[in-house]
């Protein structure tokens, strides 16, 4: 028995799947459609991997010319200046 149910007996454990049975019976059918489309696409992938190792093997390394790498481009950052902004509306003095 796993260690979760280690400390039910059977019949605890029994009682509990009804009782999940009867709160998720409305729900069961699209429980099992969504499970069943999950394990058949895991099945797609893992058989399209296992496929893919066996078929191509490891990659043949092409003979390619050595490229330069390129510089990083220059970008030039436009900061805020004062000069830019709104002059601020000043407050009529307090009289």
């Amino acid at each position: 028995m796993p260690p979760v149910l280690a400390g039910f007996g059977p019949t605890a454990v029994l009682l509990i799947a009804i009782a999940l049975v009867l709160i998720f019976f409305r729900r069961l059918p699209e429980i099992a459609r969504s499970l069943t489309k999950s394990f058949t696409e895991f099945k797609k992938g893992y058989k399209g991997l296992e496929d893919e190792d066996n078929l191509t093997g490891p990659a043949p390394k092409a003979e390619q010319p050595a490229q330069q790498p390129r510089p990083p481009e220059q970008v030039p950052v436009k900061t805020p200046r004062f000069a830019d902004s709104p002059a601020p509306e000043q407050a009529p003095p307090k009289g």
